[in-house]
Protein backbone atom coordinates (compact mmCIF):
# COMPACT_ATOMS: atom_id res chain seq x y z
CA UNK A 1 0.00 0.00 0.00
CA UNK A 2 1.35 3.39 -0.85
CA UNK A 3 1.26 6.52 1.23
CA UNK A 4 -0.93 9.28 -0.09
CA UNK A 5 0.09 12.91 -0.23
CA UNK A 6 -1.57 14.83 2.56
CA UNK A 7 -1.67 18.56 3.25
CA UNK A 8 0.52 20.07 5.97
CA UNK A 9 -0.76 18.68 9.27
CA UNK A 10 1.86 20.18 11.59
CA UNK A 11 0.23 20.64 14.96
CA UNK A 12 -2.96 18.84 13.91
CA UNK A 13 -4.56 16.38 16.28
CA UNK A 14 -4.21 12.75 15.19
CA UNK A 15 -8.01 12.47 14.99
CA UNK A 16 -8.03 15.19 12.32
CA UNK A 17 -5.31 13.43 10.36
CA UNK A 18 -7.07 10.05 10.54
CA UNK A 19 -10.36 11.66 9.49
CA UNK A 20 -8.65 13.14 6.44
CA UNK A 21 -7.15 9.77 5.52
CA UNK A 22 -10.54 8.05 5.82
CA UNK A 23 -12.36 10.85 3.99
CA UNK A 24 -9.93 10.56 1.08
CA UNK A 25 -11.38 7.10 0.47
CA UNK A 26 -7.97 5.60 -0.25
CA UNK A 27 -7.92 3.27 2.76
CA UNK A 28 -10.66 1.91 4.98
CA UNK A 29 -9.12 -1.16 6.58
CA UNK A 30 -7.30 -0.81 9.92
CA UNK A 31 -3.80 -1.51 8.61
CA UNK A 32 -4.42 0.56 5.46
CA UNK A 33 -5.41 3.60 7.52
CA UNK A 34 -2.26 3.22 9.61
CA UNK A 35 -0.04 2.78 6.53
CA UNK A 36 -1.57 5.88 4.90
CA UNK A 37 -0.59 8.17 7.75
CA UNK A 38 2.18 10.62 6.89
CA UNK A 39 5.76 9.92 7.85
CA UNK A 40 7.26 11.46 10.96
CA UNK A 41 8.95 14.28 9.02
CA UNK A 42 5.50 15.65 8.06
CA UNK A 43 4.11 15.73 11.60
CA UNK A 44 5.40 14.50 14.91
CA UNK A 45 5.18 10.68 14.85
CA UNK A 46 1.61 10.32 13.47
CA UNK A 47 1.74 6.53 13.40
CA UNK A 48 2.75 6.42 17.05
CA UNK A 49 0.01 8.91 17.87
CA UNK A 50 -2.48 6.69 16.02
CA UNK A 51 -1.37 3.62 17.99
CA UNK A 52 -1.50 5.58 21.26
CA UNK A 53 -5.00 6.90 20.49
CA UNK A 54 -6.35 3.44 19.62
CA UNK A 55 -4.69 2.04 22.77
CA UNK A 56 -6.30 4.79 24.86
CA UNK A 57 -9.83 4.31 23.54
CA UNK A 58 -9.66 0.51 23.80
CA UNK A 59 -7.80 0.60 27.13
CA UNK A 60 -5.16 -1.76 25.74
CA UNK A 61 -1.38 -1.52 25.74
CA UNK A 62 0.15 0.07 22.60
CA UNK A 63 2.00 -3.20 21.98
CA UNK A 64 -1.37 -4.95 21.72
CA UNK A 65 -2.47 -2.45 19.06
CA UNK A 66 0.78 -3.06 17.18
CA UNK A 67 0.02 -6.81 17.29
CA UNK A 68 -3.39 -6.08 15.75
CA UNK A 69 -1.69 -4.07 13.01
CA UNK A 70 0.80 -6.83 12.28
CA UNK A 71 -1.94 -9.44 12.24
CA UNK A 72 -0.48 -11.59 15.03
CA UNK A 73 -3.54 -10.89 17.21
CA UNK A 74 -7.10 -9.79 16.54
CA UNK A 75 -9.02 -7.29 18.66
CA UNK A 76 -11.96 -8.55 20.69
CA UNK A 77 -15.52 -7.50 19.78
CA UNK A 78 -15.62 -4.60 22.27
CA UNK A 79 -12.31 -3.21 21.03
CA UNK A 80 -13.50 -3.52 17.43
CA UNK A 81 -16.67 -1.61 18.30
CA UNK A 82 -14.68 1.15 20.00
CA UNK A 83 -12.30 1.44 17.04
CA UNK A 84 -15.25 1.47 14.64
CA UNK A 85 -16.85 4.33 16.58
CA UNK A 86 -13.59 6.30 16.76
CA UNK A 87 -12.70 5.93 13.08
CA UNK A 88 -16.23 5.97 11.66
CA UNK A 89 -15.56 2.91 9.52
CA UNK A 90 -17.55 -0.34 9.93
CA UNK A 91 -15.63 -3.06 11.78
CA UNK A 92 -16.00 -5.58 8.91
CA UNK A 93 -14.17 -3.11 6.66
CA UNK A 94 -11.50 -2.38 9.25
CA UNK A 95 -10.90 -6.04 10.01
CA UNK A 96 -11.85 -8.11 6.98
CA UNK A 97 -11.81 -11.85 7.55
CA UNK A 98 -8.94 -13.42 5.64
Amino acid sequence: MENMTLPDFKGADISVIVSEVIASGCQRDFRGIYDSLPERKVVKAPKSAFVDRIAAITMKHPNTVRCWLSGTQKPDALSRAMIEKELGVPAPELFPED
